[in-house]
């Protein structure tokens, strides 16, 4: 029967000028725009994300699921902001689940790797690290890049501003400065891995719109004095769905 089936929706946005990814009264967000394209092929769901990313952060990876109707992925992307692209579906009998995800955040400065690491290791023990609930400690890889600092963060779950504080924590006294949540704009959910029955398994993929999505958000992270770094990095995650490999650090 049409809509008994669940659907898993690989998006990605710009997140600079939204109020995160799940609906909050009178402010734009993720999930207001996704709904309002779904709703206009007819669909009414009750939208999920895998990541309830803040406002301002971006991600190239988050997976929204709903019990519903297939949507038509063409239309969908035509309907919604320039700024946000669906691209890649999962049809399901059974709710799609992530079991873990990398964010990633760009330093926009060479730091020494060793004591960065240390410092991030030591953060991720603090209690105020996580302000609401409890969640795993994450495991961390760093190193430099064409005069930045990219550090790729790992967990199962996050509590809200996890990451930055995260960052903020570490790279705060190796620069002089107190930073309890590192900016939002540095930060991009780059990852999503899903359970081993639908990590590889996407019945639909349309990286036009993606493509897109990465030359904007290149040209948006020339503010945040970044640079092209986005490419090169998250090119093997558009062809492969697997992080590039990293050779320089690693802390859990």
């Amino acid at each position: 029967m049409a809509g008994d089936k669940w659907i898993a929706l690989r998006v990605a946005y710009i997140g600079w000028d939204y109020y995160g990814a799940v609906r909050q009264p009178d402010l734009p967000t993720i999930e207001e725009s996704l709904a309002e394209a779904l709703s206009d092929q007819g669909i009414e769901a009750k939208l999920k994300f895998t990541s309830r990313t803040d406002r301002g952060v971006s991600a190239l990876d988050n997976v929204v699921t709903y019990r519903g109707a297939l949507p038509n992925i063409s239309r969908l992307n035509a309907d919604l902001p320039k700024d946000i692209a669906v691209w890649g579906l999962i049809e399901s009998d059974s709710r799609v689940k992530a079991i873990e995800k990398t964010y990633l955040y760009v330093v926009p400065m060479e730091l020494d790797i060793e004591r960065l690491l240390e410092r991030l290791r030591e953060t991720s023990l603090s209690p105020d690290l996580c302000k609401e609930g409890e969640a795993p400690r994450p495991s961390c890889d760093a190193r430099t890049y064409r005069g930045f600092t990219l550090v790729l963060v790992t967990g199962r779950s996050f509590c809200w501003q996890m990451v930055r504080r995260l960052v903020g924590g570490a790279v705060g006294p190796m620069i002089g400065k107190r930073m309890d949540v590192a900016p939002a704009e540095g930060l991009t959910l780059l990852r999503t891995k899903l359970d081993r029955r639908w990590d590889e398994r996407w019945d639909e993929l349309h990286t036009h719109k993606l493509q897109f999505i990465l030359k904007e958000l290149e040209k948006r992270m020339w503010r945040w004095g970044t640079g092209l770094f986005l490419l090169d990095v998250i090119g093997g995650v558009i062809s492969s769905g697997r992080l590039p490999s990293w050779s320089r650090g690693r802390t859990t």
